[in-house]
């Protein structure tokens, strides 16, 4: 019998923990799940499991079997998240400095509850990597991030 992976709900349990955050979705930082299509005009986001760029891979990881017995397999990957920032007065300064403070914000959201409620074992925040340029709607910071992920398959 195979094993189901627990990236879905690693994912899923992801959104949820950035929307219900005090410092993100409540504080009205739109959240979404993975690339949403959206009309809304916003200047900052937070996407999971997606990067901005269709190339990329937004879940890399590897899944090993554990114990001699028939167990769920031991899955260790990282789920890549994005923030994007837009200062339109184009203080590239200013949209990375917020881009930052969401970026921690996003790390404090996971440290409320590592197992992101009993879906995985831990869940953890990377440091990722820092875009930055100029653009028609002003200056853009974007952050790419992996939330490593430590997690069981479902029986």
């Amino acid at each position: 019998m195979a094993h189901a992976s627990s990236v879905p709900a690693a994912i899923a349990a992801l959104v949820t923990a950035f929307r219900t955050s005090t410092g993100l979705g409540r504080a009205g930082v739109p959240v979404r799940d993975g690339p949403e299509v959206t009309a809304a005009p916003g200047l900052e986001a937070v996407a999971v499991g997606y990067t901005g760029n269709t190339d990329e891979n937004v879940v890399t990881g590897t899944a090993t079997p554990e114990g001699l017995a028939v167990l769920p397999d031991r899955e260790r990957y990282a789920v890549l998240c994005d923030i994007e920032v837009v200062d339109p007065g184009r203080d590239i300064a200013a949209a990375r400095t917020r881009a930052y403070q969401l970026h921690a914000a996003c790390g404090a959201a996971i440290a409320v509850d590592h197992t992101l409620g009993k879906v995985v074992l831990r869940a953890s925040p990377g440091i990722g990597s820092l875009r930055q340029q100029q653009t028609g709607d002003g200056a853009l910071a974007r952050v790419v991030f992996p939330v490593t992920i430590d997690a069981y398959t479902s029986r």
